[in-house]
């Protein structure tokens, strides 16, 4: 990155928390429109959106934080299918070693508020480690998005300056002076054998605009930039209302599979057989008719179910819980669906700016 490049970025940085903090105190929802009544109870367009989402209240939800670094998960376009192809660097461009050897810097029990756990994680391979619900959530969400390749939490990031100063007069750094990001994500780069890493930060919208969260984000962008990665900041708003429940219950469906990469071509045929489906009917149904015709028992149906959705096959529809019983049109376009297999998925990886 050039100097004039550095200076523009430090520009928008100091900008985008100049807005942070001007929000401080005020009204965590944008205000309606004046004479716009559509948002009160009672109304046409209360009945309205009654009518078509079953909800008989509502909850207004906050756009999502500023993000100075301009990546964010949930803007991504293009769809990723994961494959037994891909692979990671063994060490970050910031030395750190991928999920296979690496060792979280906090531990769940490091948690002062929040609901911690030490959670199972495909992508972390093994425990991660959790210090809230909010960030065991977010770790459902990555389990199941076919872009993360990889997934490490409490990431130890440090002042180089700092380290090199008390390096060099033979000190150690003070335990207060590393701090941990929540999550480093290694990101599919789409066409491409590269990779790219993306850290993010969980915090609940209240305490989003506390001048010491503000300072905090700040120094974790300001650390993360100097090696390439970015950035962005989840509440508990990022989630749908049924998003959590139905990737619990899709990494359930695969309880015990020892190799998903196996079965990846059923996955496909079961993936393909439900696009092409006709008619309507329960969710159950549904899945024992795809088996069948796969010459496979329903729980083996409901496993292709978890590993289509876990490899990239099959979308979930989060507006509605997946439940055996949810009544589906199978001649509806709302099935959010496209199988695919890229033949030409590129082995091995490399970091993004070798």
């Amino acid at each position: 990155m050039s100097a004039a490049q550095d200076k523009a970025y430090e520009k928008k940085l100091r900008e985008t928390y100049m807005k942070m903090q001007m929000a401080m105190g005020k009204n965590r929802v944008s205000a309606p429109f004046h004479g716009d009544t559509s948002h009160l109870p009672c109304s046409p367009g209360d009945a309205a959106r009654i009518a078509l989402t079953g909800e008989l209240s509502s909850v207004l939800r906050p756009s999502h934080p500023e993000n100075p670094t301009g990546f964010n998960l949930e803007t991504q376009l293009g769809r990723f299918v994961l494959s037994s192809k891909n692979s990671v660097p063994e060490f970050d461009p910031r030395g750190h070693p991928s999920a296979e050897s690496y060792e979280a810097w906090r531990k769940a029990n490091h948690s002062r508020i929040g609901i911690p756990s030490n959670t199972y994680s495909i992508k972390g391979r093994g425990m991660v480690a959790c210090l809230s619900d909010l960030e065991r959530r977010f770790l459902s969400y990555c389990e199941m998005n076919p872009m993360v390749l990889e997934i490490r939490s409490q990431y130890p990031e440090w002042d180089r300056k700092k380290s090199a100063s008390a390096l060099a007069s033979d000190e150690k750094l003070l335990e207060t002076d590393i701090m941990t990001i929540d999550f480093v994500l290694t990101l599919q780069s789409s066409h491409t054998n590269k990779v790219r890493y993306h850290a993010v930060s969980c915090k609940t919208y209240k305490e989003l605009y506390l001048p010491k969260t503000i300072r905090r984000h700040a120094r974790e962008v300001e650390f993360l930039r100097l090696w390439g990665c970015t950035h962005q900041i989840v509440t508990e708003f990022f989630f749908s209302k049924y998003q959590d429940v139905n990737n619990q219950r899709l990494l359930q469906f695969m309880l015990h599979t020892k190799n998903i990469y196996e079965l990846i071509p059923a996955a496909y045929k079961f993936a393909s057989l439900i696009r092409r489906a006709k008619g309507s009917g329960s969710l159950d149904e549904l899945i024992a008719w795809a088996a069948k015709q796969l010459g496979l028992a329903l729980d083996a149906g409901y496993t292709l179910l978890g590993v289509a959705h876990y490899v990239g096959f099959m979308v979930c529809d989060h507006s509605k819980e997946l439940l055996p019983e949810t009544q589906l049109d199978f001649n509806e376009e709302s099935r959010n669906f496209l199988p695919r297999i890229d033949p030409n998925l590129i082995s091995g990886a490399t970091n993004d700016d070798e």
